[in-house]
């Protein structure tokens, strides 16, 4: 069958919204007041036809044939579960339930089509022929749903001549026949049917348990789910004088996981084998959600077999406990249960506050880093190009780096490694930022930089603790790099033109190990089309895949030495870093940092 195509002045509106709680005449809803919106003109109107759906007193009204388009139960099913979650296991018994309701209102209802309907003749010939035809075109259908305690009415209303539902023989729902196999599907499918109105209105009842508060005191909360009440107040009981617990009750899955969500129970006792949805269903979802990992879930079930008490442990549950319950075992293993949650909440709840308050130390210590406007104005100032990595191995790092714009001619660059890995060696770099913004010492006078920042480490770190540091001064006017190091990696000085490459010497006594050191100041040419290469020990330290060795000084000079030509200006750095993450460890053994700056 081919659904109709013809289009008619009456029949244009494909769905409206209208504030009338109980419409008293489907004539006076013709006078409509709210919003208008076709559902296949507009991808975002289910959602917003939702929303306005459940306002008080809306209802949608369709004509015959937005009822016959077969899109409407989507937007119908999503209304339902926006009002009650819980049905959501039940999403395709509510959509076959919705599409059979409207089909029956529309063409046996408002269309008048007689229910027993002949298979070889094509139906859309009849439901073309009464759509053009006054007063089948005319007719609407009316949606309702509405919240009664525990279960949600859905009402269907035609404007057809209605018809006597006891005289309807309720055939199976697989039934070749037409006649009847529509209640009878709507009956197997929901949890009541009702006609009213002489058959006009159609009334579909679903269950669906309010989720209760979760009781005020200050016991464990323990969230008891099993379809048998009887049980469940058995366990309670079971419970009960094991230890002051509060309790909440489910009588299906799907309304143990929305009262998870909601209560955030300290334990759940679950039973496998409940309606809608089951506990194994109920436990793959909880532990998909990392946020009840940690939850602990105590699968209550008959079932001996091996293979399914497999199953229910590797889908997540925390213990398993057979049936039928043995009431002082099962307190024992409750409390044991509960403990072990409330151990494992401590330790999620101190690791969470500590990694904020690292992620924050962490966003502090790369504030302290020259930032991207700053480089970008020193290198427009000189004429040159400063790009710059920072990989800490860890939250926090010990490495850090500055740049400082001297005069018109002339920068600073340092590097500097405390030793030691994590918050120690973090708090070091800060006070070196701070030491460094307030040192007397000229800044254009590398050696005096040192030997002052020495005598100041001497004094704040302990006896284990030393830093490595490079400190230069580039002038570009004079076309040189002034610098000293403290056991530093040697800074390399590449030529594009010829890809020769200069080492300088990073050789001297770390910082923080002996008061009153001197170092020495140290010369390297560093012409136009040059580019002066900075980096971390992690850059020749790392073991290497395949064979874990590590690049070491040379393997690092021949790999930037084998990039100097090729590479347009803004490759370089990424190349090089790219290169060393290609055969590197995922997890890095130290802090690694690189500078280029380019003439």
């Amino acid at each position: 069958m081919r659904p109709p195509t013809s289009t008619h002045p009456e029949d244009e509106t494909g769905l409206v919204l209208f504030e009338s709680a109980s419409p008293m005449s489907l004539r006076d809803s013709r006078a409509r007041v709210g919003m208008e919106a076709t559902l296949w003109g507009d991808p975002h109107a289910r959602d917003l036809a939702v929303d306005a759906l459940r306002e008080p007193g809306r209802s949608l009204v369709l004509s015959v044939r937005a009822a016959l388009s077969g899109l409407l139960p989507d937007l119908i099913v999503a209304w339902i579960l926006a009002e009650a979650p819980t049905l959501a296991s039940r999403t395709d018994d509510l959509w076959a339930v919705t599409q059979e309701a409207l089909v029956n209102a529309a063409l046996h209802g408002n269309l008048g089509l007689p229910s027993h309907l002949d298979p070889a003749k094509d139906l859309w010939v009849d439901i073309e022929a009464r759509l053009r035809t006054v007063p089948y075109n005319r007719r609407l259908v009316v949606v309702g749903l509405h919240r009664r305690g525990g279960h949600l009415d859905l009402t269907i209303q035609d404007e057809g001549n209605g018809f006597d539902p006891k005289g309807v023989a309720l055939l199976p729902p697989d039934t070749l026949s037409l006649s009847g196999r529509g209640f009878a599907l709507m009956a197997r499918f929901s949890d009541g049917v009702d006609h009213e109105d002489e058959g006009r209105r159609l009334r579909l009842r679903f269950d669906c348990p309010t989720v209760v508060d979760a009781p005020l005191g200050r016991g464990e909360l323990v969230l008891i789910a099993d379809d048998d009440e009887i049980v469940r107040n058995v366990l309670k009981g079971y419970l009960a004088k094991g230890g002051a617990y509060r309790f909440v009750e489910a009588s299906d899955g799907a309304m143990a996981l929305e009262m998870v969500r909601r209560l955030k129970p300290d334990l759940l006792v679950l039973d496998m084998r409940m309606p809608h949805m089951d506990g194994l269903e109920v436990i793959e979802i909880l532990r998909a959600d990392p946020e009840y990992r940690d939850l602990p879930i105590m699968a209550v079930t008959a079932a001996q077999e091996r293979e399914e008490r497999n199953r229910i442990l590797r889908a997540g549950a925390s213990r398993i406990f057979n049936k039928p319950v043995d009431g002082p075992l099962f307190a024992e293993l409750a409390r044991s249960m509960l403990e072990h949650g409330a151990l494992l909440r401590n330790l999620r709840d101190y690791h969470e506050r500590t990694q904020r308050e690292l992620d924050l130390a962490h966003g502090v210590q790369l504030s302290l880093l020259p930032t991207e406007d700053m480089k970008a104005q020193v290198a427009e100032r000189h004429g040159c190009l400063i790009q710059s990595h920072y990989e800490s191995c860890g939250e926090l790092g010990g490495d850090y780096w500055g740049l400082r714009d001297l005069d018109e001619n002339r920068i600073a660059v340092f590097t500097v490694d405390f030793s030691g890995h994590g918050v120690a060696p973090a708090l070091q770099t800060m006070r070196l930022h701070t030491f460094l913004r307030d040192a007397r010492a000229p800044a254009d006078d590398p050696a005096q930089v040192l030997a002052e920042l020495n005598q100041f480490l001497v004094e704040v770190l302990s006896v284990e603790n030393f830093a490595t540091m490079f400190y230069g001064v580039i002038d570009f006017a004079a076309d040189t790099l002034t610098y000293a190091a403290a056991a530093a990696p040697p800074p390399l000085i590449g030529v594009k033109r010829t890809e020769k490459v200069a080492r300088g010497n990073g050789e001297g006594l770390p910082l923080g190990i002996l008061e009153d050191t001197d170092y020495d100041m140290r010369v390297m040419a560093f012409p136009p089309g040059s580019i002066l290469f900075l980096y971390s020990d992690a850059l020749y330290e790392t073991p290497l895949r395949p064979a874990g060795e590590p690049w070491e000084i040379e393997g690092v000079e021949r790999v930037f030495s084998g990039r100097l030509s090729r590479l347009s200006r803004r490759q370089g750095l990424e190349r090089m870093v790219h290169a060393f993450h290609a055969r590197a460890p995922r997890n890095l053994p130290d802090d690694l940092t690189c500078l280029w700056i380019e003439r």
